[in-house]
């Protein structure tokens, strides 16, 4: 009866440390996530609402690089830094009229990543959850072919469906 009753401890810890260690790979797997991947996100400016992506990946050393998708173009990001759910970066968009720098602050919670920008002339909220990473050939390819004194120009247009299909048109 002894040896039954230690056998059922053992197997009952045994079960307890199977159960914590995937409840801990769950959350390892998870905080690796973090903040790595695509976000869409919609800028308040002036009572509109301005679209961008925001695009965080991880260098060979492990540090954080980014990139701004938006209306102006894109732009890498610089002194970005995540810690505790807490987001920060700076970045330098290129305009007509000349250079404006733009710092972001913000936080993840719940899967929604939400902060503002500012610079010299406010702050403006910003809101975004993560998107499906964009596959590097999608977008619009214009080619061109000569024949002679002919030349014939074509669009290729490439696109990923909700599940990662790429097709072209």
């Amino acid at each position: 009866m002894m040896k039954q009753s230690a056998n059922w401890r053992i197997v009952r810890f045994t079960g307890l440390i199977i159960l914590l260690m995937s409840l801990v790979q769950v959350s390892v797997g998870q905080a690796k996530k973090g903040i790595i991947g695509d976000w869409q996100l919609q800028i308040d400016v002036d009572d509109q609402k301005l679209p961008a992506i925001l695009s965080l990946s991880r260098n060979a050393d492990g540090t954080l690089k980014g990139e701004w998708l938006s209306f102006w173009g894109i732009t890498p990001l610089r002194e970005i830094e995540y810690k505790g759910r807490q987001l920060s970066f700076a970045m330098t968009i290129r305009l007509d009229e000349g250079d404006t720098d733009r710092k972001f602050t913000g936080s993840i919670m719940q899967g929604e990543l939400s902060g503002s920008f500012s610079n010299n002339l406010g702050e403006y909220p910003a809101r975004g959850t993560r998107i499906r990473r964009i596959p590097m050939a999608a977008g619009t390819w214009q080619a061109k072919l000569k024949m002679g004194d002919r030349e014939f120009t074509a669009d290729l247009i490439v696109k990923a469906n909700a599940q990662g299909k790429v097709s072209a048109d």
